[in-house]
């Protein structure tokens, strides 16, 4: 499972078009059909009721939908884990008696 087709899967959900969806994110609207068949095939679930040109979330892709929200959101904390002086910032203090530090310097 990738997370590009996890991206595409909630854009799809959001804009309940495969063609809207695939203009966004810059895919042909077979490779995001592809994608989404790969993706219930990996499921073994419906993920999309495809009714004309409109497109329907099933049940098990409403299911879907807040585990892959947390996946992307994950993957994009992780991404921006080492820009943030926040996490690893700050000061060391040191401190040793006068004997040890004329001892070792």
């Amino acid at each position: 499972m990738e997370l590009r087709t996890i991206n595409t899967f909630l854009h799809i959900a959001e804009l309940h078009s495969f063609s809207r969806a695939a203009r966004e994110l810059g895919y042909s609207q077979s490779a995001v059909s592809v994608q989404i068949r790969q993706l219930e095939q990996e499921l073994g679930v419906p993920l999309f009721d495809r009714i004309g040109k409109n497109v329907y979330l099933t049940d098990f892709g409403r299911s879907l939908v807040p585990y892959a929200r947390s996946a992307v959101a994950a993957v994009a904390a992780v991404e921006n884990f080492g820009k943030s002086d926040a996490v690893l910032g700050g000061a060391i203090r040191v401190g040793i008696t006068d004997s040890l530090f004329e001892l070792l310097m």
